[in-house]
């Protein structure tokens, strides 16, 4: 395998000083928000730790150890995970990206076994794990081993949009029995539906919801914290600050001294967001 990617089939997202964001085939795109290739280097500047948002999402993450490929899933989080940035020393990795709710298409096992935890691709999924081996072995540049990569997960995908509308109604809402009422569920039934197909409660996937959107807003500028908890529909800016605090692990004032220090999955939340947005 070579360790080259050309863009020969023209899915380059957009590109950085360190990764490559790709997009997935348009029929994955119910549950494949994209791919993220990496093919070494840091970049300049020093190499601090970077802490990761969770965004409700699962992910597929391959490396290579010892020359050969290595798969992990990354279950559904609602915690902030922060990792030692090394992509100065990591020659390769690939990510899929999942929506949130899209890892139970792949790898259909409750999402509740996987959620905060980081499990070997071939003990959690060996027939998706033997897909992917047989992708790498078969292609001779990276190229290649992405379109492999989108046949085999077509091949596995199933029909319908998936859990997206359910999640589209509960992303951001101020209150998960509205959610089940559009529905017609009760919360009981909602709660258990999202455990087995997100990974995580409707009340807890709502609120990792607002913080994302939180997240950009402070990004993007905005330096009123009341502003932000009223419009995120928190009873007060303490409210808010521990919700915020729960999901990132600082407050938001901390977030807005140090952005660059976070990185929140913008792309992949991108329509659930603006959905949950109107929705309110």
């Amino acid at each position: 395998m070579e360790l080259r990617f050309d863009n020969r089939n023209g899915i380059q997202w957009c590109r950085t000083a360190t990764h490559i964001y790709l997009k997935p085939h348009r029929d994955l795109l119910p549950w494949v928000a994209h791919y993220t290739l990496h093919l070494g280097g840091g970049g300049a500047g020093p190499v601090r730790p970077l802490v990761l948002v969770p965004d409700g999402a699962g992910c597929l993450g391959f490396t290579l150890e010892d020359g050969a490929l290595a798969g992990r899933i990354h279950g559904p989080s609602a915690a902030a995970v922060t990792v030692e940035n090394d992509l100065k020393i990591r020659p390769f990795r690939f990510f899929v990206e999942f929506v949130p709710g899209g890892l139970r298409a792949f790898c259909p096992i409750p999402q509740s076994e996987l959620a905060g935890r980081i499990f070997p691709l071939g003990l959690a999924a060996p027939a998706l794990d033997a897909a992917f081996q047989a992708a790498w072995r078969d292609s001779s540049c990276l190229d290649e081993f992405i379109q492999g990569v989108d046949r085999l997960l077509r091949r596995r995908c199933p029909a319908g949009d998936g859990f997206s509308h359910v999640l589209a109604l509960t992303a951001g809402r101020r209150g998960v029995a509205a959610a089940a009422a559009d529905l017609a569920y009760s919360p009981r039934h909602l709660g258990r539906l999202f455990q087995t197909q997100l990974g995580l409660s409707p009340k807890t996937f709502s609120q990792v919801m607002r913080v994302n959107r939180a997240a950009q807003a402070l990004r993007a500028g905005q330096d009123s914290l009341t502003w932000l908890a009223q419009e995120l529909g928190y009873y007060d800016q303490s409210h808010f600050i521990r919700a915020f605090r729960q999901v990132c692990g600082v407050t938001p004032t901390a977030f807005q001294d140090n952005p660059s220090d976070f990185y929140n999955e913008t792309r992949k939340l991108a329509g659930m967001l603006g959905a949950s947005q109107k929705m309110r």
